[in-house]
């Protein structure tokens, strides 16, 4: 069933769950993933059409760093324009790959019905 919501641009934010970050750190990481996925991509149409309107972000589960890298693997090979964010471990996580840790995955904004069969097994985030 197709309804309205399914053209409407939205932003898709993908955050490690594993990671039992604090929610201030959630936070963060969530600010980064969006703000890089968004910022350079200013003129684009999508990102043009979602900031005039609600900017709709959906904040979706991962479950791990493998996980993490399958999604951006499918992304890449639907050429979907994205962000990967890595922490630089200064506060709370421990470095998984070169001092780093991968936190979470911005997509760029596109109409729902573009990312969300790539995606549609990920879950809501909830604590």
């Amino acid at each position: 069933m197709t309804n309205n919501f399914d053209n409407e641009v939205v932003q898709y934010l993908l955050i490690r769950k594993d990671l039992n970050m604090t929610h201030g750190k959630i936070a963060a990481q969530a600010s980064h993933c969006s703000l890089a996925s968004v910022y350079p991509y200013m003129d684009d149409e999508y990102v043009k059409e979602w900031l005039g309107k609600a900017f709709t972000k959906i904040v979706l589960s991962i479950n791990g760093l493998s996980e993490a890298k399958k999604i951006i693997e499918v992304l890449k090979n639907n050429s979907i324009i994205h962000a990967v964010i890595k922490d630089n471990c200064r506060t709370e996580l421990e470095p998984e790959e070169e001092g780093t840790t991968l936190t979470g995955i911005g997509i760029k904004p596109y109409p729902k019905s573009l990312i969300h069969p790539l995606i549609k097994k990920l879950q809501l985030y909830k604590d």
